[in-house]
């Protein structure tokens, strides 16, 4: 604390950016003559009845922050004013834009913001769009702003970053069970908020990705759990993928019906090229038997 003002005369500048200047019997800070005083932070007290700043003669003052103990609204651009805060000091501040970035709407948020500060999170709007998550903001530039650590130094305007959602999607089954020859075809269903949103399809058997396959249906022919991962797309952002539940397919192999009988659907005995021959020796065989049987036998007649 000084008991005297800074005084700045002649060709003289003084910057103050941060820090407390105060005074108990004249301004914080006078200038006069051709001086210039700068103020973008800091806080400045003067004597009570007295300005904070005291400015004479052809002085140039410039003020783009600060806290200070009278009203300084002649020394701050037209993008910024001044005001009280709840302790009775004029601080100056900016006004900070929420904006959904569509002119068809009204739903423009604007905050006022003592430079230097940080925007409080909790005066942020919560903009909601069909299919998409809010997921934080950024000067109308593109600049990422960060809430935690970004503070205001100027008019600004902020606009929502999204992304977007991952679709809903449901695997279905035209049947689960054949057998071998046969075909099962698995149907992926894809839904997502937004209008127009497009889909990329990755499917997996028991876990594995199978290659090549990326539409909306696939035709089963061989036993495993299938599953397909989908993510959606807008033109510019892409979704993160999500699974369906797997399903489970059975592909059975083609048995012979028992006690089936020789023919068109079983020419193993009577189709020489199929194992025909194998009943005529069997034949053969048996007959040979029977005549061995009686070779020891007499007969007598009377």
């Amino acid at each position: 604390s000084r008991r005297d003002a800074i005084s700045v005369e002649g060709q003289g500048e003084v910057n103050v950016t941060g820090g407390e200047i105060s005074s108990t019997t004249n301004s914080a800070i006078g200038a006069s003559e051709n001086a210039v005083v700068n103020v973008s932070g800091g806080k400045l007290t003067g004597k009570e009845g007295l300005d904070a700043i005291a400015k004479e003669d052809e002085a140039v003052v410039a003020v783009t922050g600060g806290s200070f103990s009278s009203d300084v609204s002649e020394y701050v651009p037209e993008d910024m004013t001044v005001d009280t805060d709840d302790q009775g000091n004029f601080v100056v501040y900016v006004e900070v834009t929420f904006s959904d970035n569509d002119e068809a709407t009204d739903n423009d948020k604007v905050v006022k913001v003592a430079v230097g500060d940080k925007i409080d999170a909790s005066e942020a709007p919560a903009f909601t769009m069909d299919g998409y998550t809010l997921n934080g903001w950024m000067k109308s530039d593109g600049t990422a702003w960060d809430m935690e650590n970004d503070a205001v130094s100027e008019k600004i305007t902020l606009v929502p970053v999204w992304v977007l959602n991952a679709p809903e999607v449901t695997l279905t089954a035209d049947k689960t069970t054949v057998t071998e020859g046969e075909s099962i075809t698995l149907t992926a269903q894809a839904v997502h908020g937004a209008a127009g949103a497009t889909f990329t399809y990755a499917w997996y058997k028991d876990g594995v990705l199978i290659e090549g396959q990326t539409g909306a249906t696939l035709t089963v022919t061989e036993s495993g759990s299938y599953s397909v991962k989908v993510s959606a797309a807008d033109g510019s952002l892409t979704s993160a993928q999500i699974e369906s539940e797997a399903v489970t397919c059975t592909v059975n192999p083609v048995t012979e019906e028992p006690g089936e009988e020789p023919g068109e659907d079983n020419p193993g005995l009577e189709d020489p090229d199929n194992g025909g021959d194998a009943g005529v020796l069997l034949l053969a065989a048996v007959l040979a038997a029977a005549v061995a049987g009686l070779a020891g036998v007499a007969f007598y007649f009377k």
